[in-house]
């Protein structure tokens, strides 16, 4: 990977990365990783200062299937049913 890419690579991180959970991070740089190939857990892991272990870990949780969909809105939460609404 070229010097222009990796930082290029750098400014997107360090502007997505504070705004993600554990996770979330761990998720992104396996799937950066993975998209460069060979050599790609080494050079993520340099750009964005993340143990190599930590996104072997996200490599490891991007291979499984998601139990279940995992919501962002609370139970309950998001617009009601019109029908709820007004009552007939």
């Amino acid at each position: 990977m070229n010097k222009k890419l990796q930082d290029e690579l750098k400014i997107k991180l360090s502007g997505v990365l504070p705004e993600l959970n554990e996770r979330q991070r761990r998720i992104l740089l396996a799937a950066e990783a993975e998209s460069i190939g060979y050599g790609g857990i080494k050079i993520i892991s340099d750009i964005s200062g993340v143990a190599v272990s930590t996104i072997r870990r996200g490599i490891k949780e991007l291979k499984k299937k998601p139990k279940k969909l995992i919501s962002v809105r609370r139970e309950g939460g998001g617009r009601k049913n019109l029908l709820k609404q007004i009552p007939n």
